[in-house]
């Protein structure tokens, strides 16, 4: 009998390239680096990365701009989606943030996280 692959693939995580904000448990967020030796060990083939753009979520911030870094340095092991705060351009309901979406699906960004 043929051993079937199942390709595994992480799709909701944060990374972040230089962590220095502890959370109160006392850890941060893994590094690119980290992230990939753990999915080695498991067999997890890509990831999607999520930055965290408000303080709101999270003890610490990435930028969009971060994680597509990221995602350039590794472009086998990574797919993105990009944030977009609801709140900018004068944080009103009828803000066009369309432009916004459409700037990073050009950079690669695979959806809205």
């Amino acid at each position: 009998m043929e051993k079937k692959i199942v390709k595994k693939i992480d799709i909701h995580v944060h990374t972040i390239e230089e962590p220095d904000l502890l959370r109160p448990r006392g850890d941060t967020f893994a590094t690119p680096e980290q992230l990939l030796a753990m999915y080695d060990q498991l067999g997890v083939e890509k990831a999607v990365l999520l930055p965290i753009l408000s303080q709101e979520g999270g003890y610490d911030t990435n930028t969009n701009r971060e994680i597509l870094r990221i995602v350039r340095r590794w472009p086998d092991r990574f797919y993105w989606f990009c944030n977009v705060d609801p709140r900018a351009h004068q944080n009103a309901p009828g803000s066009d943030l369309v432009y916004l979406l459409e700037h990073y699906k050009k950079l690669g960004a695979k959806g809205v996280g």
